[in-house]
């Protein structure tokens, strides 16, 4: 889904962290998932330096521009 298309605006967003990070860099690893009805969601894995510290889960309104 090319932004030069489409927009999208954050409904929601849940943040779950299993532990606090080590170190000051929090890598986010995330992954969209766009339907055709207009909604989507997104997924992030935060990992530190060492291992994962938590997940994010993002609602998505979708338009086309």
């Amino acid at each position: 889904m090319p932004f030069t298309t489409h927009r999208s605006v954050n409904a929601e967003l849940t943040l779950a962290l299993h532990r606090y990070p080590t170190g000051e860099w929090v890598s986010l690893d995330a992954t969209t998932r766009a339907r055709s009805e207009g909604h989507g969601t997104a997924h992030a894995l935060l990992t530190d330096r060492a291992h994962p510290i938590g997940h994010t889960v993002q609602s998505l309104v979708i338009k086309a521009r």
